[in-house]
């Protein structure tokens, strides 16, 4: 591990290396995806390190969705999507430190064989502060989300209430 850097860095070969490692940094392993959560060190790392964490998440589960409108201003949603429960209720306290709100969809698949979908829904205006202060690190999504013509006061219709999903979320101790 090096971390004289600006960024962490490290190179693990084996599996005591790498168990050690995701220990020591609380990172889950081998559990099922519906059991995953944030890693604790994310809840205080720096604010740039937190931008990136919900960057990578969105680069590899997200997706953006822009409804042209004729005639007036575009609809804009991004998605992210995980069969954990904590884990998306996190992505949301998450956004929330950079002032951006969201809501969680639940999508009940078990008839269906399958496990619980949460989906975290950020819409047009608060989509375009995603834009600016995370985005996505895959040039073809920040292009689609960067094109669309949006209301900036448009992104405000979420209820602002602090359910107790997101309170159990937050690690007790964590700076917010």
């Amino acid at each position: 591990i090096n971390e004289s850097r600006d960024s962490l860095i490290c190179v693990l070969k084996g599996k005591q290396k790498i168990e050690e490692f995701c220990s020591k940094y609380d990172i889950s392993m081998g559990k099922k995806s519906s059991d995953i959560k944030i890693p604790k060190m994310i809840w205080n790392a720096p604010i740039e390190s937190v931008s990136a964490f919900i960057q990578m998440a969105f680069d590899a589960e997200g997706d953006v969705n822009i409804k042209k409108v004729e005639h007036g201003y575009d609809n804009v949603v991004i998605n992210f999507s995980t069969c954990s429960k904590q884990f998306a209720y996190g992505i949301q306290a998450l956004l929330l430190k950079f002032g951006i709100d969201s809501h969680v969809y639940t999508f009940d698949k078990e008839k269906q064989n399958h496990n619980t979908m949460y989906r975290v829904s950020i819409i047009n205006g608060m989509a375009m502060k995603y834009a600016e202060l995370i985005g996505f690190s895959i040039s073809r999504k920040q292009a689609v989300l960067t094109s669309a013509n949006v209301n900036i006061e448009n992104g405000l219709t979420y209820p602002k209430i602090f359910s107790n999903h997101l309170k159990n979320t937050i690690p007790n101790g964590s700076k917010w």
